[in-house]
């Protein structure tokens, strides 16, 4: 009798392992089945569907170095008309070129430091004309600015090592976003011709709210001994307000050696081994409701002594300028005119008396500018006669120009 009810019992647990046993199967085909993608066609599609109603999302901005680098540059053309060009009486030029073809790169890898490079395109012209060359070397690259600054606008303390142009006075910079910010017209007045200079330099700068003092060294082309030295040095104060109305820089420069400039470089080469001839500028720039006013001051501090075709020079270089203007709206295009004059002394024979310009320019967009201008140069009179190279001619130039400028 027990013998069968065991024997019963194991017949009943054989059965109910066998109901079991399909059941277990069934739980991970179950669970394959609703990953099948005919199962989940139904619920890919409905979540595509709230995706797309779902606004995009900001795409993060920090996913490498590569985002800390700024690109910008500019691109300009130029039609051109010059009558006695260079006081040649009865020359006449008609000119249409890439005026200019420039890259910037600015790398912010780190908080604490940045480096900048600028570079230009140039185009050599052949000899006596604007046109230019069919070389295969004629399109070449020039740089205009390459530097490592440690410490960020805002430092209090901040230091700058490499080329750039030196805070000698107005112009803050070679590029033309640089040159955008420094004044309305499109050629340079006489004082930046003249001095405007660009050299290898390490400077040392405090900013202390809108006060910023900067002392440079740098790397000059003049030098006394046959050997070149980092021995030229200069310094710069300025003060910068800025409200919704009002925009007001101030500053004061001085440079040991006047004839580091690049126009001064350029004109008296004999000049590079003479001894040297400190400088001074000053400079304004104010803006107020849509007006404006810029003017600057160049002057070297004593006479230049140097020979030049066996013959004695004794010079002071001089130059000043002053622009107004006035920026409004038209049409909702930013809008502006603006007329400058600048002036020369002591430099017969290697640049005008005097420089007038009148400009006229719109902005189609923040970056789009196209501007027509008139130049009107003045050399000296025949009556002034220059030290070892011809005098003056007393005639008289004109340029007309329109300029389209890109920049980004």
């Amino acid at each position: 009798m027990v013998q069968e009810v065991i024997s019963q019992n194991e017949e009943l647990k054989r059965r109910i392992h066998l109901l079991e046993a399909p059941k277990a199967k069934e739980k991970p085909v179950t669970k394959e089945a609703g990953s099948d993608p005919a199962t989940k066609a139904p619920e890919d599609a409905t979540q595509k569907a709230k995706a797309a109603e779902e606004p995009p999302k900001p795409v993060s901005a920090d996913f490498g170095w590569w985002n800390k680098i700024q690109l910008g540059g500019a691109v300009e053309t130029e039609v051109r008309s010059v009558t006695n060009k260079d006081f040649k009486p009865k020359s006449r030029e008609s000119v249409f070129e890439l005026k200019t073809a420039e890259f910037d790169f600015e790398a912010n890898i780190v908080d604490w430091a940045k480096g900048k490079l600028a570079a230009e395109w140039i185009g050599p012209s052949v000899a006596g004309s604007q046109l230019k060359s069919t070389a295969a070397d004629a399109d070449k690259l020039n740089l205009n600015e390459a530097y490592i600054q440690i410490g960020t606008d805002t430092s209090l303390f901040s230091m700058k090592a490499g080329r750039r142009t030196l805070p000698f006075g107005l112009s803050t910079g070679s590029t033309v976003a640089a040159r955008l910010e420094d004044k309305l017209t499109v050629s340079d007045p006489l004082s930046l011709a003249v001095f405007d200079t660009k050299e290898d330099q390490i400077l040392v700068e405090m900013k202390l709210g809108g006060l910023n003092v900067a002392t440079y060294v740098f790397q000059g082309d003049t030098h006394r001994g046959v050997e070149r030295r980092l021995q030229h040095y200069g310094a710069h104060v300025g003060y910068g307000l800025k409200t919704d109305v009002l925009s007001l820089v101030v500053g004061f420069s001085m440079i040991d050696s006047v004839f580091d400039s690049d126009g001064l470089e350029d004109k008296y080469p004999e000049a590079l081994t003479a001894p040297y001839v400190p400088g001074i500028a000053a400079n304004i720039r104010l803006g107020l409701f849509g007006f404006s006013l810029v003017t600057a001051y160049y002057g070297a501090l004593r006479q230049a002594h140097f020979t030049r075709n066996d013959q004695p020079v004794n010079i002071r270089p001089e130059a000043w300028s002053v622009e107004a203007g006035y920026t409004t709206e038209i049409f909702g295009q930013k809008t502006y005119g603006a007329f400058a004059y600048s002036q020369t002394a002591d430099l017969v024979g290697a640049f005008p008396e005097a420089r007038s310009i009148g400009t006229l320019g719109t902005w189609f967009s923040n970056n789009i500018r196209l501007a027509l201008e008139y130049v009107y140069d003045q050399d000296y009179p025949k009556t002034a006669h220059a030290q070892g190279g011809p005098g003056g001619t007393g005639r008289t130039s004109e340029t007309y120009l329109v300029r389209l400028t890109y920049e980004w």
